[in-house]
């Protein structure tokens, strides 16, 4: 299980949360997705989540701020777009891209990233609107790649079976890890 962070929870405390998301799900990596603070606030705060025990045997990625991933030689998450326009120099040891659909994920693997974050699978109040890509397409990108295929959105305990049999290295819940109510 890998926890995204959800840009709310930071209002309390978010170090606190995840160490509350650590003790409860054990996930194996937590990506920080605070999108809403400045560069300097972010990178106070995984300077405090470097710093908690709580959280040292977990695997911390940056979101979307490469400069930041390199400063703390941390892994980086990024969206789709924002791969496509990195340079061979900007390239992480382990990069994971944000991708909805075959193509995307294709080329993301082709480009030297590291897993792939496909999603979302479930209609949920993230996305509401939005038609989700459903367990078909997430069975057709996990078998058209050889690296890692994480499974996001609308996962829960009643359904997540069902995204691991499609194929998905993992998943990745973000809402109901901040809410503690997977």
């Amino acid at each position: 299980m890998i926890i995204f962070t959800d840009g709310v929870s930071i209002k309390t405390c978010l170090v606190a949360k995840l160490c509350e998301c650590v003790a409860k799900y054990n996930p194996t990596d937590i990506v920080v997705r605070e999108k809403q603070l400045t560069d300097d606030e972010y990178d106070k705060l995984i300077v405090k989540i470097k710093n908690t025990q709580e959280l040292s045997h977990v695997k911390i990625w940056i979101n979307g701020r490469p400069s930041l991933a390199r400063r703390h030689n941390m892994p980086l998450h990024i969206g789709y777009a924002a791969f496509c326009t990195m340079d061979n120099a900007d390239k992480f040891s382990e990069i994971s891209v944000a991708v909805h659909s075959k193509d995307e994920a294709i080329y993301a693997e082709k480009n030297q990233a590291s897993r792939v974050v496909f999603g979302h699978i479930f209609a949920n109040a993230c996305k509401a609107g939005l038609p989700p890509r459903g367990l078909v397409q997430l069975a057709e990108v996990a078998k058209a790649l050889s690296i890692d295929v994480l499974a996001i959105g609308g996962i829960n305990r009643q359904n997540v079976q069902s995204v691991l049999d499609c194929g998905a290295s993992d998943y990745c819940i973000m809402s109901s890890a901040m809410q503690l109510s997977y």
